[in-house]
């Protein structure tokens, strides 16, 4: 799978009676998902203030956002 788009419902429910480590009990597998997301774009906003801050112009989001 190489995004987020691809995703169904289906696939999502696999394996939903895995056993989960104690951290992820009561998440479901959409949640778990979307909170990946947020765990990557928290980073990526953490480094575009680092690079900010050194006076360096981090990258566009898309070729749409340049600033």
């Amino acid at each position: 799978m190489t995004s987020l788009k691809g995703l169904k419902d289906d696939f999502l429910k696999q394996g939903k009676d895995k056993i989960k480590p104690w951290y992820l009990e009561g998440h479901t597998h959409p949640d778990l998902a979307l909170r990946a997301e947020n765990h990557t774009v928290h980073h990526r906003a953490q480094a575009v203030s680092y690079l900010r801050m050194k006076g360096i112009q981090p990258p566009g989001y898309s070729k749409h956002n340049t600033l």
